[in-house]
């Protein structure tokens, strides 16, 4: 809803694992030039709620793999067991955490001890690539 209402009122919009926004810009009486302009949706892969409708929104693409435990040197890291686990907005979170850290140096430990191991903040998940992204870690 948040990009279709973006659309509509020209405002940028950001969605978290959204269904998509094609079908339902016309119920918000809305454009698709309006959704590509304005819109953002954040969409895990695997998840399945965003398969829902089409994105004309810009859709930046997250990991949903089980980081709870550490990367082993080129390997992958598996996917999350349950898929449910990709639509939720904690899990998003933390993805966001490990891959891209916090500019103002926020901690989310607590909320994500869970789910991300320490060790793999800033790493690639996917590759043989075993470097950090980015290394101001702190």
């Amino acid at each position: 809803i948040a990009i279709a209402a973006g659309g509509h009122l020209s405002l940028p919009a950001l969605g978290f694992s959204g269904p998509g926004s094609h079908f339902s810009r016309w119920r918000f009486q809305t454009r698709m030039e309006k959704a590509n302009r304005n819109g953002v949706n954040i969409q895990p892969e695997h998840d399945l709620v965003p398969k829902f409708d089409r994105h004309d929104e810009l859709v930046q693409y997250i990991q949903c793999r089980d980081t709870s435990q550490p990367k082993q040197m080129h390997t992958n890291v598996p996917h999350r067991p349950n898929p449910v686990d990709c639509h939720g907005i904690v899990t998003t979170l933390c993805e966001l955490w490990r891959a891209c850290g916090d500019e103002k140096r926020r901690s989310f430990r607590n909320t994500c001890h869970d789910k991300v191991d320490p060790r793999n903040r800033g790493v690639y998940l996917t590759s043989g690539d075993d470097r950090r992204c980015w290394t101001d870690w702190r």
